[in-house]
Protein backbone atom coordinates (compact mmCIF):
# COMPACT_ATOMS: atom_id res chain seq x y z
CA UNK A 1 0.00 0.00 0.00
CA UNK A 2 1.46 3.21 -1.33
CA UNK A 3 2.57 5.94 1.56
CA UNK A 4 0.45 9.49 1.38
CA UNK A 5 3.50 10.95 0.02
CA UNK A 6 4.08 8.10 -2.59
CA UNK A 7 3.44 8.97 -6.48
CA UNK A 8 2.35 5.80 -8.91
CA UNK A 9 2.26 6.34 -12.44
CA UNK A 10 1.70 2.90 -14.69
CA UNK A 11 3.41 2.10 -17.98
CA UNK A 12 1.50 0.26 -20.45
CA UNK A 13 5.25 -0.37 -21.94
CA UNK A 14 8.10 -0.63 -19.75
CA UNK A 15 10.18 2.51 -20.62
CA UNK A 16 13.09 1.72 -18.20
CA UNK A 17 16.24 -0.05 -18.93
CA UNK A 18 17.08 -2.97 -16.84
CA UNK A 19 20.03 -0.89 -14.89
CA UNK A 20 17.77 1.98 -14.74
CA UNK A 21 15.25 0.00 -12.43
CA UNK A 22 17.66 -1.43 -10.33
CA UNK A 23 19.66 1.50 -9.70
CA UNK A 24 16.00 3.43 -8.77
CA UNK A 25 14.90 0.76 -6.63
CA UNK A 26 18.28 1.04 -4.66
CA UNK A 27 17.68 4.71 -3.90
CA UNK A 28 21.52 4.93 -4.47
CA UNK A 29 21.66 8.05 -6.34
CA UNK A 30 20.41 11.03 -4.07
CA UNK A 31 18.92 12.96 -7.23
CA UNK A 32 16.11 10.56 -8.09
CA UNK A 33 13.73 9.61 -5.69
CA UNK A 34 13.71 5.71 -5.09
CA UNK A 35 11.26 3.82 -6.92
CA UNK A 36 9.74 0.53 -6.71
CA UNK A 37 8.39 -1.41 -9.69
CA UNK A 38 5.29 -3.75 -9.84
CA UNK A 39 5.17 -5.56 -13.64
CA UNK A 40 1.71 -7.16 -14.32
CA UNK A 41 -0.35 -8.41 -17.19
CA UNK A 42 -0.64 -4.40 -17.99
CA UNK A 43 2.31 -3.16 -18.01
CA UNK A 44 4.40 -1.72 -15.10
CA UNK A 45 3.93 0.54 -12.28
CA UNK A 46 6.46 2.54 -10.86
CA UNK A 47 5.87 4.20 -7.86
CA UNK A 48 7.92 7.08 -6.56
CA UNK A 49 8.75 7.68 -2.79
CA UNK A 50 8.34 10.88 -2.13
CA UNK A 51 7.97 11.34 1.54
CA UNK A 52 9.00 14.66 2.40
CA UNK A 53 8.92 16.03 -0.84
CA UNK A 54 6.71 17.88 -3.16
CA UNK A 55 6.23 18.50 -6.76
CA UNK A 56 7.76 22.38 -8.39
CA UNK A 57 3.89 22.48 -9.50
CA UNK A 58 2.50 22.59 -6.25
CA UNK A 59 4.24 25.86 -5.46
CA UNK A 60 4.72 29.31 -6.69
CA UNK A 61 7.81 30.29 -7.46
CA UNK A 62 7.84 33.90 -8.06
CA UNK A 63 11.56 35.20 -7.65
CA UNK A 64 13.62 34.81 -10.38
CA UNK A 65 16.49 33.90 -7.15
CA UNK A 66 14.69 31.03 -6.26
CA UNK A 67 13.97 29.76 -10.10
CA UNK A 68 17.71 29.99 -10.87
CA UNK A 69 18.66 27.95 -7.89
CA UNK A 70 16.44 25.01 -8.33
CA UNK A 71 17.51 25.48 -12.02
CA UNK A 72 20.92 24.50 -10.38
CA UNK A 73 20.08 21.88 -8.45
CA UNK A 74 18.50 20.21 -11.34
CA UNK A 75 21.43 20.95 -13.45
CA UNK A 76 23.59 19.47 -10.78
CA UNK A 77 21.64 16.05 -10.84
CA UNK A 78 21.68 15.84 -14.32
CA UNK A 79 24.99 16.75 -14.44
CA UNK A 80 25.93 13.51 -12.28
CA UNK A 81 23.52 11.22 -13.80
CA UNK A 82 25.79 9.54 -16.34
CA UNK A 83 28.20 8.76 -13.91
CA UNK A 84 25.18 6.46 -12.63
CA UNK A 85 24.52 5.19 -15.88
CA UNK A 86 21.43 7.31 -16.08
CA UNK A 87 20.91 9.45 -19.44
CA UNK A 88 19.67 12.91 -18.84
CA UNK A 89 18.39 12.88 -22.27
CA UNK A 90 15.98 10.68 -21.41
CA UNK A 91 14.93 12.11 -18.37
CA UNK A 92 11.10 14.00 -18.24
CA UNK A 93 11.71 16.92 -16.81
CA UNK A 94 8.44 19.01 -15.60
CA UNK A 95 7.65 20.78 -12.61
CA UNK A 96 5.65 17.48 -12.16
CA UNK A 97 8.34 15.60 -12.03
CA UNK A 98 10.85 18.01 -10.13
CA UNK A 99 10.84 17.69 -6.48
CA UNK A 100 11.61 20.05 -3.65
CA UNK A 101 11.70 19.25 0.27
CA UNK A 102 11.19 23.03 1.88
CA UNK A 103 12.54 21.27 4.95
CA UNK A 104 16.06 20.88 3.85
CA UNK A 105 16.45 22.48 0.63
CA UNK A 106 16.86 19.79 -1.51
CA UNK A 107 15.72 18.58 -4.60
CA UNK A 108 14.79 14.95 -6.56
CA UNK A 109 13.64 14.49 -9.64
CA UNK A 110 11.20 11.31 -10.27
CA UNK A 111 12.92 9.79 -13.24
CA UNK A 112 9.85 9.53 -15.76
CA UNK A 113 11.85 8.42 -19.23
CA UNK A 114 10.65 10.60 -21.53
CA UNK A 115 9.05 8.97 -24.56
CA UNK A 116 10.91 7.89 -27.11
CA UNK A 117 9.35 9.68 -30.12
CA UNK A 118 7.76 12.84 -28.67
CA UNK A 119 8.54 15.55 -30.98
CA UNK A 120 7.48 18.85 -30.21
CA UNK A 121 6.22 20.96 -32.54
CA UNK A 122 8.46 23.80 -33.75
CA UNK A 123 11.48 21.77 -31.80
CA UNK A 124 13.43 22.04 -34.98
CA UNK A 125 17.43 20.28 -34.14
CA UNK A 126 17.11 20.96 -31.36
CA UNK A 127 18.07 17.95 -29.09
CA UNK A 128 15.44 16.66 -26.16
CA UNK A 129 17.46 17.28 -23.40
CA UNK A 130 17.50 20.88 -24.10
CA UNK A 131 14.13 20.63 -24.91
CA UNK A 132 13.09 19.35 -21.57
CA UNK A 133 15.46 22.15 -20.06
CA UNK A 134 13.58 24.97 -21.89
CA UNK A 135 10.12 23.65 -21.02
CA UNK A 136 11.18 23.02 -17.19
CA UNK A 137 12.44 27.05 -17.60
CA UNK A 138 8.78 28.13 -19.22
CA UNK A 139 6.80 26.60 -16.25
CA UNK A 140 9.60 27.93 -13.70
CA UNK A 141 8.68 31.42 -15.33
CA UNK A 142 5.35 31.35 -15.58
CA UNK A 143 4.76 33.07 -11.47
CA UNK A 144 7.44 35.00 -11.40
CA UNK A 145 7.22 38.47 -9.96
CA UNK A 146 9.96 40.19 -9.53
CA UNK A 147 10.90 42.08 -12.37
CA UNK A 148 13.29 39.75 -13.31
CA UNK A 149 11.96 37.06 -16.00
CA UNK A 150 14.11 38.14 -18.68
CA UNK A 151 16.85 36.15 -17.04
CA UNK A 152 14.90 33.16 -17.90
CA UNK A 153 14.33 33.86 -21.20
CA UNK A 154 18.09 34.51 -21.71
CA UNK A 155 18.96 31.39 -20.19
CA UNK A 156 16.45 29.72 -22.34
CA UNK A 157 17.95 31.68 -25.66
CA UNK A 158 21.71 30.41 -24.62
CA UNK A 159 20.52 26.63 -24.31
CA UNK A 160 18.74 26.46 -27.25
CA UNK A 161 20.98 28.44 -29.41
CA UNK A 162 24.54 27.23 -27.59
CA UNK A 163 23.16 23.65 -26.81
CA UNK A 164 25.19 24.24 -23.81
CA UNK A 165 26.40 20.80 -22.07
CA UNK A 166 25.52 20.50 -18.54
CA UNK A 167 28.62 22.38 -16.98
CA UNK A 168 28.70 25.32 -19.67
CA UNK A 169 24.68 25.42 -18.63
CA UNK A 170 26.04 25.65 -14.41
CA UNK A 171 28.37 28.39 -15.55
CA UNK A 172 25.42 30.49 -17.22
CA UNK A 173 22.91 30.26 -14.14
CA UNK A 174 26.38 30.74 -12.02
CA UNK A 175 26.67 34.15 -14.08
CA UNK A 176 22.92 35.10 -14.34
CA UNK A 177 22.55 34.64 -10.30
CA UNK A 178 25.66 37.29 -9.70
CA UNK A 179 24.14 39.49 -12.83
CA UNK A 180 20.39 38.75 -10.55
CA UNK A 181 22.44 40.09 -7.22
CA UNK A 182 24.50 42.83 -8.49
CA UNK A 183 21.46 44.43 -9.91
CA UNK A 184 19.63 44.21 -6.79
CA UNK A 185 22.61 45.30 -4.73
CA UNK A 186 23.60 48.28 -6.56
CA UNK A 187 23.99 51.56 -5.27
CA UNK A 188 21.26 53.94 -6.38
Amino acid sequence: MPDRGDRIIHFKKNPFYRHEQILLASGSFEGFLPMSFLRDENGLTARYQCSGFAPLSSYRIERTEDALYLMEKVVLILHAAPEHLLIPERILLRCQTVFFSKKDDRIKIAYVPRPRNDAAPGAGSISGFHRELILLLTQLKQDLRDGHADLLTRLIREIYYQALDTKSLLRQIGLLRKELYGSRNAPG
